[in-house]
């Protein structure tokens, strides 16, 4: 599994990070019998029940503003992608 999303620039420690993430996405990945939803929902839940059981309003804000730009991103590049293929369109 490849990093979808590159967010900004990084550090040693965030590239150490997205490591880290890409190899629980994988366990993820293989636990669930290689469906992708379901591994992503999986993990998607246990984030979310992580972030409301912080007592902090600081972890729930920061994953809040971490998702949207997350989702920015995800937009900006699947809008870039969908570029490359709008000449495939013209073949049919």
């Amino acid at each position: 599994m490849s990093e979808h999303v590159s967010l900004t620039d990084s550090s040693a420690s965030e590239d150490a990070d997205r490591e880290t993430a890409a190899a629980l996405a994988r366990a993820y990945l293989e636990a669930a019998g290689g469906d992708a939803e379901r591994a992503c929902h999986v993990l998607a839940f246990r984030t979310l029940r992580l972030v409301r059981s912080s007592s902090a309003g600081f972890v729930r804000g920061t994953m809040e503003a971490a998702f949207r730009s997350d989702c920015e991103a995800l937009a900006r590049e699947t809008a870039r992608l969908a570029e490359a293929f709008a000449p495939l369109e013209d073949i049919g």
